[in-house]
């Protein structure tokens, strides 16, 4: 399991994670999850994953694999802090948090798709580690 940087909230064990460090973290392994709702989605994402509205987690929080660490983003990081800590309440642990949301993620030149997505992407290698990383993950669940 991948170690949490030294961002974490006071009292949470939950990690801050910059962009470069969430790609770090799902290049390594981690799951990727959106809590954002589905019109959102649909105009921004970051590719792979899952996605679980914020308003569905409640009903749906058991989808969601424990057996890698979880980076949790919405659009600017406040609504997926509220889920990791619903989360962690759930016994997850491994739960990070991406600072600043999508539009940090986009913001650090990293890849999106969806209606919205910059014309200009990141090198079609970025997008390939991001797939191969998730498929590998979800491969060994």
């Amino acid at each position: 399991m991948m170690e949490m940087g030294n961002g974490n909230r006071a009292d949470e064990g939950i990690a801050e994670l910059d962009p470069m460090e969430a790609f770090a973290w799902v290049l390594g392994g981690a799951a990727l999850l959106d809590v954002r709702e589905p019109e959102e989605a649909r105009e921004l994402s970051i590719p792979g994953g899952w996605r679980i509205g914020e308003r569905e987690l409640r009903e749906r929080w058991e989808e969601i694999p424990r057996d890698r660490p979880v980076v949790v983003y919405c659009r600017r990081g406040n609504r997926s802090y509220d889920a990791c800590c619903f989360l962690e309440s759930k016994g997850f642990s491994g739960l990070a948090n991406l600072e600043g949301g999508i539009g940090a993620w986009g913001e650090a030149g990293l890849p999106l798709t969806g209606r919205s997505a910059p014309a200009e992407q990141p090198e079609p290698e970025v997008s390939e580690w991001i797939g191969i990383a998730l498929a590998e993950a979800a491969g060994a669940a």
